[in-house]
């Protein structure tokens, strides 16, 4: 059986920051035969006569290969198989684990065996955990917690209503189960869920008391009890782990942009934001007031905004598991007792040149004046008188190689010359 993630969430967006797999095994690749050492995978037992065969990649029940967990036939001993996540090099911001794997149960067995599958953190501490028990078929949920100053691991079933009315879930014998764990280290939440068949049969949030703290192992463990005296088996299949840079999401939106102009005057018409990701959505807003900002779409109109400095904040509307934002400066200048056409705002293209050079005047500039090409060195190459147009273009094909400057009133643009 190969895994069918249920997901939590709508598709993400568009991003700059996306998950990294950590893990991915469907354990086609493997050998038939001894787990450890294949793919990183290491194995323990407490018992002296544990063999080969008790961690072995086999054909699972359904048919496709996975790794079977066999516990002691005897009493107290235990065994196990883990694996290091390598969560240390994982890609900067990636602070949210997604960690998936399908569970079959095997035959029904009056085995006194109990399996724990789980998430641990570099002390082998339990962060969250699945646990199955043979003799009763029931599957449940551990997570480490705190409650009322005693830090222990807390049990919680997972029912088919487990969110309003938690119950044991009983397994019947041979149940392919889709376990599924995200982990937030920022906050210490967990979220289990688990599909069997097409069924999403729990969905439960928690809050340990590992915020904080990083992820390193995962562990497949058994323990017999004192009465136990039968062997039973789990088969595990399809192991996967991601760190994201959100908790249900493998991408993040890139929520940042930009305005043509740090500072504009109060008699312009309305500008408009460039997103860098286009596809994203969200709330535009401004401090302090007196801004007149569009909301949806970060739209800025100059002449009923009051003259100041404000900061610009977009905030993506990716719900609330997984929110980014930035912000940009943008200066109102009271420009309404200045004569028409003052500023001297201009920009030139290309940059670098080598054929011409186009500069365009912006709404507000003057419309009179003169327009100097000169060298590094302050000389004048050529002056233009302004006229009605908003555009020059100077041809700079017969100019030496190297730096020049653009005039015009009080505002000096620098262009390369190739």
């Amino acid at each position: 059986m190969k895994r069918i993630l249920l997901s939590l969430s709508v598709f993400a967006l568009s991003c700059t920051v996306n998950s990294q797999t950590l893990v991915d095994h469907d354990f086609e690749s493997f050998d038939i035969g001894e787990l450890d050492g294949q793919g990183s995978w290491s194995t323990y037992s407490t018992d002296d006569d544990h063999l080969e065969t008790d961690f072995q990649v086999v054909n699972v029940p359904n048919g496709s290969k996975g790794f079977e967990l066999k516990g002691q036939a005897g009493s107290e001993s235990t065994r196990d198989v883990f694996k290091n996540i390598n969560w240390e090099n994982r890609t900067a911001g990636n602070d949210y684990l997604y960690y998936g794997f399908t569970l079959q149960t095997g035959a029904a067995s009056t085995s006194a065996n109990l399996f724990e599958m789980g998430l641990y953190n570099t002390n082998f501490g339990t962060i969250a955990a699945f646990y199955f028990d043979p003799s009763t078929q029931e599957l449940y949920s551990g997570i480490y917690n705190t409650s009322a100053g005693v830090t222990e691991e807390r049990f919680y079933y997972l029912g088919e209503d487990a969110q309003e009315n938690p119950e044991a879930l009983i397994l019947s014998e041979n149940s392919v189960v889709e376990l599924n764990m995200y982990f937030d280290k920022s906050n210490g939440s967990v979220i289990i869920q688990g599909v069997v068949g097409e069924d999403a049969l729990f969905t439960k949030s928690y809050i340990t008391a590992r915020s904080g703290e990083d992820p390193k192992y995962l562990d497949f463990y058994s323990y017999a009890g004192t009465d136990n005296v039968l062997s039973s088996s789990i088969f595990i299949d399809d192991v996967i782990v991601k760190a994201r840079p959100c908790l249900l999401y493998d991408t993040k939106p890139d929520a940042t942009f930009s305005y043509t102009e740090a500072s504009i005057c109060n008699t312009l018409s309305a500008i408009s934001p460039t997103l860098t990701d286009v596809s994203v959505t969200g709330e535009f807003t401004s401090t302090p007031a007196g801004l007149s900002l569009n909301s949806t779409n970060g739209a800025v109109t100059p002449t009923t905004s009051m003259a100041g400095t404000y900061t610009i904040e977009f905030t993506t509307d990716v719900e609330d598991v997984c929110e980014s934002s930035s912000s940009v400066s943008l200066t109102i200048e009271d420009c309404s007792s200045l004569p028409e056409h003052f500023t001297s705002a201009f920009s030139v293209a290309p940059n670098p040149a080598q054929d011409f050079i186009t500069v365009t005047l912006s709404d507000n500039a003057s419309r009179s004046g003169l327009i100097s090409l000169m060298t590094s060195e302050g000389k004048e190459v050529e002056t233009r008188v302004v006229s009605a147009n908003k555009e020059e273009v100077f041809n700079v094909s017969n100019l030496e190689a190297g730096i020049y400057f653009v005039k015009f009133a009080d505002k000096i643009e620098k262009v390369v010359v190739q």
